[in-house]
């Protein structure tokens, strides 16, 4: 089984969004700052941003027992974009910002192999997903990658 495996594979996409989300925020409203970076964290209290990524929904499917199997892993990214206020000098639309992003994380990490033994990670699908607050758009993407486990 390659439980164990879970932590490094969270580690190391959070290292490759985070290096193709740099300088991807939205633009600042003064063109003569830098446009930020994307976070991207892993635990729903962290997301205290305008617009964020979140990884989770890691799950595993065991291969067949013995030497040399190979296990499914399965995880989600999520992207969070709240609406600036229509009286806001910058005019952010959350559902573009989310399809912007999501773009981009598909991008980083589709065919991407993330750790030794890995297979490319697969992308499986992209979606919007319901969110409690109105004016917070929410897309989700799901992936999955086959680890070998001995």
């Amino acid at each position: 089984m390659t439980i164990h495996n879970r932590w490094e594979l969270q580690k190391a996409l959070i290292a490759r969004l985070e290096e193709a989300l740099e300088n991807q925020a939205f633009p600042p409203d003064d063109p003569d700052d830098e446009t930020g970076d994307v976070p991207v964290v892993v635990d729903i209290t962290e997301g205290n941003h305008p617009l964020f990524v979140r990884i989770d929904g890691f799950g595993v499917l065991q291969g067949a027992s013995g030497a040399g199997h190979i296990d499914r892993h399965t995880f989600m990214a999520h992207v969070f974009c709240v609406n600036t206020p229509s009286d806001s000098d910058l005019i952010v639309d959350g559902g573009k910002e989310v399809a912007r992003i999501q773009s981009l994380v598909v991008s980083a990490l589709d065919g991407w192999e993330p750790l030794t033994g890995a297979s490319g990670i697969e992308h499986i699908s992209t979606a919007d997903a319901p969110d409690e607050d109105p004016a917070t758009h929410h897309g989700v993407s799901k992936f999955k990658v086959m680890i070998h486990g001995g």
